[in-house]
């Protein structure tokens, strides 16, 4: 299910005191899921990765080989301006304060971009364009979806504790050691996924290891980046 926004703290401590490891978090996660999501952000290529809610204007140079010297002169003679991020739609496109028309002027690509849920990449003109300096000016919503992917909240969340599974090991050791003999079982509860100890035969000293837990936290974060780059057509 799509999330609306990367998730909060409370969200966080919920996921982990239904694992069982709230008690090991430090008192500084909020820290961590701000660290985590502007990882993401950075890792995905896009900036913003998720839409901020509002329209934004942003200015480019005219695409093409020639470039203006030291905020004087003019750029362009190209047709494909590469954005460098995500344009989840466009508002309004000008040239020099020239308002341009889209299907006219100028087309978003990749083509399929509205139907396949992927935002586009760059505008196309249908002339070699020119302009000053920073003169073409695009006004739209930026990013790369208008909701987090489900795999991608799950993951900023569980990179937040990554980030912290020095501590949190700690803890859970601590916690740990007065039990006895225990048995490896998996639970799985919600976006967090632990390994836990409970009484039986294997020894303590295994039961206590999250390196298994961990390593499954930093997959699902690599998977939800997998697809995520930008690549411009």
């Amino acid at each position: 299910m799509p999330r609306p926004t990367y998730p909060t703290l409370n969200e966080l401590v919920a996921a982990f005191a239904e694992s069982g490891l709230a008690e090991c978090l430090p008192s500084d996660m909020g820290d961590s899921l701000e660290q985590a999501k502007g990882e993401f952000e950075k890792g995905a290529d896009y900036g913003p990765f998720l839409w901020s809610g509002e329209s934004e204007e942003r200015s480019f140079d005219a695409p093409g080989p020639i470039r203006g010297m030291h905020g004087m002169g003019r750029c362009g003679g190209g047709i494909r301006l590469a954005l460098h991020t995500g344009l989840l739609d466009i508002e309004r496109l000008t040239v020099d304060g020239v308002e341009m028309t889209r299907g006219r002027d100028f087309f978003l690509y990749p083509a399929d971009a509205g139907q396949d849920e992927n935002p586009f990449t760059s505008i196309q003109f249908v002339r070699p364009t020119f302009s000053a300096q920073q003169g073409v000016k695009v006004t739209g919503d930026w990013g790369f979806c208008r909701e987090l992917p489900d795999i991608v909240w799950r993951a900023v969340l569980l990179r937040a504790a990554w980030n912290e599974r020095d501590t949190i090991a700690r803890k859970y050791r601590a916690l740990g050691m007065a039990a006895q003999n225990a048995t490896i079982k998996i639970k799985e509860s919600g976006p967090v996924k632990l390994e836990y100890a409970t009484p039986g035969t294997a020894s303590i000293e295994g039961a206590l290891d999250l390196s298994a837990t961990f390593n499954t936290w930093l997959d699902t974060w690599n998977r939800a980046l997998r697809g995520r780059t930008l690549t411009q057509p």
